[in-house]
């Protein structure tokens, strides 16, 4: 039996800890600043750096405890030559600096991105350089379809457990591709409260994702081991 919680709450107000009104607090926007200036060097890429922009559930009516702010650095892809797909560099880069930090703001942890001057955020987002709303959130929009949300909830769950369970490695990436996909589609076509995207913070505020995650770890050491 599977424990939904609920992926989204509802506030009358943003996030005080971080909002004051409606715009970032100063010694946020200032914090936010300083970890993009130390994220962009850690990158070592050469390509200019177009704006900041911090968007998510942080950034609109529907945090919860689980919410991170999400940062994004927004950059020409075109400018970067490399032999291997743009979206996958920064990607790894990502990951490798999220494995050496443990930053937060106000307690909300901050995940830093990378991504394409013609491929924004699609959900709420404000400009930290700029200090002025891209998308600016609409409370009385913050509305979904829950029964959907647990039907497609329980479907992933089974799926990843069912890899787990039998132990295969490339059955578990394939499940963790295939969400990563579907979520980008989703919030694409269906934008922040679409199914696809509520699904994928369910899972994870639940613990599946890190489980799968958990679980394609200790499958891969297992095929490297002699």
């Amino acid at each position: 039996m599977f424990e939904y919680t609920d992926p989204i709450e509802i506030h009358n107000t943003l996030n005080p800890a971080l909002w004051e009104d409606d715009n970032l607090r100063t010694n946020v926007r200032v914090a936010l600043l300083k970890i993009a200036k130390e994220f962009y060097a850690f990158l070592d890429i050469e390509v200019t750096l177009l704006d900041l922009v911090v968007s998510g559930s942080q950034v609109n009516y529907n945090y919860t405890k689980h919410s991170d702010l999400d940062l994004h650095l927004i950059v020409p892809y075109s400018q970067v030559k490399c032999d291997v797909a743009v979206d996958e560099l920064f990607d790894a880069k990502r990951k490798l600096w999220a494995q050496q930090h443990d930053i937060n703001i106000a307690g909300v942890p901050v995940e830093l991105y990378v991504e394409d001057v013609d491929n924004p955020p699609v959900s709420s987002s404000y400009s930290v350089i700029k200090g002025e709303w891209i998308n600016r959130p609409d409370q009385k929009a913050v509305k979904y379809d829950k029964p959907e949300v647990e039907r497609v909830f329980a479907v992933w769950e089974r799926a990843i457990d069912g890899a787990i369970a039998i132990g295969n490695l490339e059955m578990c990436r394939n499940i963790k591709d295939m969400l990563k996909m579907y979520r980008k589609a989703g919030l694409a076509k269906a934008g922040e409260f679409g199914v696809p995207n509520l699904v994928f913070k369910a899972l994870r505020n639940d613990g599946q994702i890190g489980k799968l995650m958990d679980a394609i770890g200790k499958l891969h050491d297992r095929q490297m081991s002699v």
